[in-house]
């Protein structure tokens, strides 16, 4: 596990072309009536690309672990079926809120006030949730941690606010033996938890030899 000062996010390039710029209102029409679930980037409607089996996984394994240790409380899991007002409006793959479910006063499927958000990354998304994304959602006054999870590599991000609500730090997890913590809303993450039944590709040659050598100093 390592901890680090969190830097500005640089914004990455979103979509190749340059599409028409829609008002936040004219996004909110189109997606309600919309057969596949849309994101609203900066005047930019970005339709969301399918998930992967293994990306479904992954989801589904952390709300499982969520909704298991918030049995009782007052929170709520949420899939990515759920929109997002941070800024721009998003479709996180996984949310948790605990108390009070706010949502915009004129569009009430739209939620404001998450305190966890969790990505699961793919080859297509992977910029955006590391620079947009996190930049946006940083924003959330109610937003207490961000977890960027890799699919092909026990690998989980943690952005993380200090109790102030000001500084953020990065804690990366990474392994199959570590947890990961959130105790923001007093829960854990047990890495084998969130990656049971993921299978890994296997390392190319040079990567496990490199892995199985001491480390040396120069």
């Amino acid at each position: 596990m390592s901890t680090a000062v969190l830097e500005p996010a640089i914004r990455p390039s979103v979509v190749h072309a340059p599409p028409r710029v829609v008002t936040a209102a004219e996004y909110l029409a189109f997606d309600s009536a919309a057969a596949r679930r849309n994101e609203f980037i900066e005047g930019e409607i970005v339709e969301m690309a399918g998930a992967s089996r293994v990306h479904v996984l992954i989801a589904g394994n952390i709300v499982q672990e969520l909704k298991n240790q918030t049995v009782g409380r007052d929170c709520d899991i949420f899939f990515s079926d759920t929109r997002v007002r941070a800024t721009a409006y998003y479709y996180p793959d996984v949310g948790v809120v605990c108390g009070e479910y706010l949502v915009d006063n004129l569009y009430p499927d739209t939620l404001t006030n998450p305190a966890v958000l969790i990505e699961v990354l793919s080859d297509s998304t992977e910029h955006v949730g590391r620079g947009i994304k996190l930049r946006h959602y940083r924003r959330l006054p109610s937003l207490r941690v961000y977890l960027l999870v890799t699919q092909d590599y026990p690998l989980v991000e943690r952005y993380e606010r200090d109790d102030e609500g000001g500084d953020w730090r990065l804690i990366e997890t990474e392994g199959l033996t570590g947890t990961v913590e959130l105790a923001a809303i007093g829960c854990r993450l047990p890495m084998e938890a969130i990656y049971r039944r993921v299978s890994f590709p296997d390392p190319a040659p040079e990567d496990a030899a490199e892995s199985a050598a001491p480390n040396q100093l120069p």
